[in-house]
């Protein structure tokens, strides 16, 4: 996995809510835990919130409803989870296309 460059942390403190500093999360936090894309590590903050609010749930009650907090912090972490799900798919998928399409323009070469 590669180093992350300042442009990439930068982009991930971007993606990063306005508190975000708040839970220690600055570029320093983002190189640390660096998941190889800014997608995957702004998903590293989101798992470090959900883990982190998942002791604020409210036991008041049979349903163990999550409080705001942990809630916004899961829905945000299954965001970057289908984010990054459907970019690596569409990056598949213009692989794909790239490798057929060298294969036509060999044989078109050959024809030549």
């Amino acid at each position: 996995m590669a180093d992350p460059t300042s442009e990439d942390l930068a982009f991930v403190l971007e993606l990063l809510p306005d508190d975000a500093s708040e839970y220690n999360w600055n570029a320093s936090k983002a190189l640390e835990r660096w998941a190889g894309t800014i997608y995957r590590t702004v998903r590293e903050y989101w798992l470090d919130r959900t883990n982190d609010t998942a002791g604020y749930l409210d036991l008041t009650n049979d349903g163990l409803p999550a409080s705001q907090l942990h809630a916004q912090a899961k829905a945000m972490l299954e965001y970057w989870d289908e984010l990054i799900a459907s970019t690596e798919a569409a990056e598949e998928a213009a692989e794909d296309d790239l490798l057929s399409n060298q294969g036509t323009t060999s044989r078109l070469i050959r024809r030549v």
